[in-house]
């Protein structure tokens, strides 16, 4: 199914989308990026910057898996809480910036964010650091074999923060069709290095 079948599919309405951001991803978008990843039983997915869990909600209301949420934000923070709880769902939220959190090496078979892209949030300058970071962790904390679906619209900044990583297989760049802001859901894949 190609990315305009899978945003056309997850387009209906969410009750559980209570409490919304600027910044907040598009469900549809989001159900797309999980079913880019794979729906498996024993999946154990972080979101290193988690909004008001979008990505992490529709994860559980498509297959439940253990997801993690991290966001720096406390206000986006309040806001996943409340749609998690009127969704009724379990997930895990973690206040504070993604690069003090201490995960297992190994322990996560896909990492799924929405990237800041320096529009409601973050900067250039932070985005390039942030995304240094998060190349380096897909390479510690993903499995072998497991996935990072990565959506942003700094896509040269993500393309040179993976480039050195010999163990994170690029797999493809599919464009958001329709999109304003140009975005495309890249997606690595965690090998042998």
């Amino acid at each position: 199914m190609d990315i305009a079948q899978l945003i056309s599919e997850g387009t209906f309405n969410r009750p559980y989308r209570k409490y919304t951001l600027k910044s907040s991803l598009n469900p549809a978008i989001a159900f797309a990026m999980n079913h880019l990843g794979g729906l498996d039983d024993k999946d154990r997915i972080l979101d290193p910057c988690c909004g008001s869990a979008t990505i992490l909600i529709e994860r559980q209301l498509l297959k439940p898996a253990s997801c993690i949420g991290v966001d720096i934000d406390s206000q986006a923070l309040d806001c996943a809480k409340e749609n998690i709880q009127t969704a009724k769902l379990t997930i895990q939220l973690k206040h504070g910036n993604i690069q003090d959190q201490k995960f297992p090496d190994g322990y996560f078979t896909k990492i799924i964010s929405n990237l800041p892209y320096g529009i409601h949030s973050g900067s250039r300058e932070k985005n390039i650091e942030l995304y240094r970071f998060l190349a380096q962790i897909c390479e510690k904390w993903l499995k072998q074999d497991g996935k990072a679906i990565l959506l942003t619209t700094s896509k040269k900044i993500l393309w040179n923060a993976f480039a050195d990583k010999k163990s994170m297989q690029f797999i493809d760049e599919i464009q958001i069709p329709y999109d304003k802001l140009n975005r495309s859901i890249f997606i690595y894949q965690k090998i042998n290095s």
